[in-house]
């Protein structure tokens, strides 16, 4: 029953660790979100046991930009005997998915700064709107 009690304490703390970018629990969170991956298919791609999982989750998350970052890395990868160039991997991946969501622009950010919006065919059966025409009506992107 211990046990069972620990484990479930252990597993709340590592879904609270998730939110917090302090935690290697965000990214094991966001990289399995984006790869669209299980628990048991994350920890197969760190190489660990799944039940590991959690005590991975609490630990502070290296720093790429650290002097440190690749020996911060060994050491939780030797603690929980994971593959040091796969969280390597998924750090890295995370981090990039960060700045290209930053880096995308609104749609009203894109018009501010004069930028194009890539066009599309109306959908059958979608009406013509203003959304979908110029200011003379004619279809955007054809010629009047």
């Amino acid at each position: 029953m211990n046990r069972k009690k620990n484990a479930d304490l252990l597993s709340h703390a590592a879904r609270r660790a998730s939110l917090h970018p302090f935690f290697l629990g965000r990214d094991l969170y966001q990289f399995r979100a984006h790869r669209g991956i299980d628990e048991t298919n994350l920890a197969c791609f760190l190489g660990c046991l799944p039940e590991l999982l959690p005590k991975v989750a609490l630990c502070r998350r290296p720093d790429p930009d650290s002097p440190r970052f690749q020996s911060d890395v060994h050491r939780i990868a030797d603690a929980f005997g994971l593959q040091a160039d796969r969280l390597v991997q998924l750090v890295r991946e995370v981090d990039v998915l960060k700045t290209l969501g930053e880096a995308a622009p609104t749609a009203e950010e894109a018009e501010s700064r004069g930028l194009l919006l890539a066009a599309r065919d109306l959908e059958p059966g979608e009406a013509v709107t203003e959304e979908t025409t110029d200011e003379r009506g004619n279809g955007k992107g054809e010629e009047p």
